[in-house]
C-alpha cells in the first residue's frame, strides 16, 4: 500500500466533536430501540435518538478515550463526546484508528478520569483514499478475528479456573460447621469510609482504588495527597484491616475486598474504600478475605448494589448486613491452608493465561499500529511483521 496519497490531519479538522447530553430519567426505557451510550457502553434505551447519522462515541469522563461506533441512531450522554462520520472516511477505518490512539493517556483530572475536547481535537489521524481505507479494514479485521477467537478460548479457560477455585473453597467449607454471621458482628470497630483528597506532590500518602488486587491490598498503589499526617491520622490502615470497594462501573467488582496482609508504613485509605477491622478472637482476617469474595457473599452484595449514572455503589449499612459463614478459628485456619494448597496449581494456570492475554493485547496493538502506517499488505507475512514488532 502506498502512503503517497495519505494525509495527516488533526481530529478537530476532520470531525465536528460534540458534547453528549444528559437524558432525563423519564425518557429512559430499556426496551426502547435506540441505545443510550455512556463512556463504558450501553446504559439503557430511548425512543428518540440524539444522533441519527453514523457516529463515533468517545469516552470523556470515566472510561476516558474508549471508542464506540453506532450506525443506526443513539443518544450519547454527557460523559461522552460524539461526532458524525464524514463521507470521505470509512466508519470502521475511523473507529479502529481512533482505538489505536493513546487517548486514555490524555486524562487531565486528579479525581474522575477526564478528557478535554481540545486535547482530543489536537490528536492527528492519517487519511488515505477511501478505497484504501476499506482495503485496510478488511485485512485488519481478518487478522483481528483470529485474535478474537484466541481470546475467547482464554476467557473460557479463565471461567473454568474461577469455577475450580470456587469449588476448592466450597469443598473445604463443607467439612466445617459454620455459623451465619453478619459482618458488623465480626468487627472490633464500626465500618468507616475513607476520605477524598486531591493529589499533591510531597503530601501524605493515600491508597488508590487500584490497590485492591485478588483479595489483597497492594500497598504500592498510592498517591501523595493534599493533607497532613495529623489530618490523615484516623484514616490510617493497619495490618489485618480489610478494605472494601464502595463503587465501580462493573457490578462484579463493586464491594470486592482486600486484606492488608503486611504491617504498612503510614498510609491512609481513600473515600472509594470502606475499612472493616475484624476481631481476631472471632475471625481470622485472612479467612474473611477468602470468604468475602466467595459466590455466596458476592450474591448478597450484588443484590443490594445500587446504580447511579452507570456506577454501582454499596454503603456501610448494606455491607454490615452481609452474612458470612464463620466456622471455629481452628477450622478457619485449616480451610485457609487447604484452599492455599488447592489454589497454588490454579495460580500457575492463571499466570499462564494472563501471559497469553498480555501477548494477545500486544499483538492487537501492533496490528493497529501496522494498519495505520501502511504496513499491512494482506499477505501471509503480515503476522510475522507484527510479531517482530512485539518481540523488539
Amino acid at each position: 500500500m502506498s502512503e503517497v496519497s495519505w494525509t495527516r490531519e488533526r481530529i478537530g479538522a476532520v470531525l465536528k466533536v460534540r458534547y453528549g447530553k444528559a437524558l432525563p430519567k423519564d425518557q429512559r426505557d430499556d426496551s426502547a430501540p435506540f441505545p443510550v451510550l455512556g463512556s463504558a457502553g450501553r446504559m439503557t434505551g430511548t425512543a428518540e435518538p440524539l444522533a441519527f447519522d453514523p457516529v463515533v462515541i468517545i469516552g470523556r469522563k470515566g472510561n476516558v478515550g474508549q471508542v464506540q461506533l453506532e450506525t443506526a441512531g443513539c443518544w450519547p450522554i454527557d460523559t461522552t463526546y460524539y461526532a458524525a462520520i464524514p463521507e470521505r472516511l470509512d466508519e470502521r477505518f475511523l473507529t479502529w484508528q481512533l482505538r489505536s490512539l493513546p487517548l486514555g493517556k490524555l486524562d487531565s483530572s486528579t479525581a474522575t478520569p477526564s478528557l478535554r475536547r481540545e486535547d482530543l481535537e489536537a490528536q492527528e489521524i492519517l487519511v488515505p483514499p477511501l478505497e484504501e481505507q476499506r482495503r485496510i479494514v478488511a485485512i485488519l479485521e481478518d487478522h483481528l478475528s483470529h485474535l478474537d477467537a484466541a481470546d475467547s478460548q482464554l476467557d473460557a479457560a479463565a471461567m473454568r479456573i474461577s469455577a475450580l477455585s470456587a469449588h476448592v473453597l466450597a469443598h473445604a467449607l463443607a467439612d466445617a460447621t459454620c455459623d451465619e454471621v453478619p459482618l458488623t458482628s465480626l468487627l472490633g470497630r464500626d465500618l468507616a469510609n475513607g476520605r477524598s483528597v486531591k493529589t499533591c506532590e510531597g503530601g501524605f500518602p493515600v491508597l488508590r482504588l487500584s490497590a485492591l488486587t485478588d483479595g489483597m491490598v497492594d500497598l504500592r498503589e498510592r498517591k501523595p495527597g493534599a493533607w497532613t499526617a495529623d489530618e490523615a491520622e484516623r484514616f490510617l490502615v493497619h495490618q489485618g484491616d480489610f478494605l472494601i470497594s464502595r463503587g465501580n462501573g462493573s457490578l462484579h467488582l463493586v464491594g470486592r475486598g482486600g486484606l492488608v496482609a503486611e504491617d504498612p508504613d503510614p498510609v491512609a485509605f481513600p473515600d472509594t474504600l470502606i475499612r472493616a477491622r475484624p476481631r481476631a478472637d472471632l475471625v481470622d482476617a485472612g479467612f474473611l478475605a477468602l470468604v468475602w469474595n466467595s459466590t455466596s457473599v458476592r450474591r448478597q452484595i450484588e443484590q443490594v448494589a445500587r446504580t447511579t449514572a452507570g456506577i454501582y455503589k454499596v454503603n456501610q449499612r448494606d455491607l454490615g448486613r452481609v452474612v458470612v459463614p464463620v466456622p471455629s478459628l481452628p477450622d478457619q485456619r485449616r480451610i485457609l491452608a487447604e484452599v492455599a494448597a488447592g489454589r497454588e496449581a490454579l495460580g500457575r494456570l492463571t499466570q499462564a493465561t494472563g501471559a497469553a492475554r498480555e501477548r494477545s493485547g500486544a499483538l492487537r496493538r501492533s496490528l493497529l499500529a501496522a494498519a495505520f502506517s501502511g504496513r499491512l499488505t494482506g499477505s501471509s507475512s503480515d503476522m510475522s511483521v507484527v510479531e517482530g514488532r512485539v518481540e523488539a
